[in-house]
């Protein structure tokens, strides 16, 4: 049987919640990027929890970083291309939104672009 995105979705948060340490947040923000550039495949994240203004690190468990692929493999039917970012809230009344991008993400660019350039080109 397939997973759904959804079932995924839902996994994925129950994952991110195990992972909180502090006591007390406001909110939970991911940023999770796949991308592969020259066939070479870029993942990275970033995870914090807030409490205000505040940010802590929020150090995201294996299963958590393996439900966001997961996720990302999961395209419905009729989608031509998967995504190559998530980002992730989550606030304390449980109020939550995942909102996908697609092309180049930020943290990949930024990796690109500090690459030496290849001889030969």
């Amino acid at each position: 049987m397939n997973t759904t995105l959804l079932e995924l979705q839902q996994e994925f948060i129950r994952e991110v919640l195990r992972c909180v340490q502090v006591e007390e947040w406001d909110r939970i923000e991911i940023h999770y990027e796949f991308y592969v550039w020259e066939g070479v495949d870029l993942e990275q994240s970033t995870s914090n929890s807030f409490v205000g203004d505040v940010r802590t690190d929020l150090d995201l468990s294996f299963d958590a970083i393996e439900l966001a692929f997961a996720m990302r493999n999961a395209k419905p039917d009729g989608q031509a291309e998967h995504w190559t970012s998530m980002d992730f809230r989550i606030d304390s009344t449980g109020k939550f939104s995942f909102d996908y991008g697609y092309g180049l993400p930020p943290m990949a660019a930024r990796t690109i672009a500090a690459q030496p350039p290849a001889r030969g080109r």
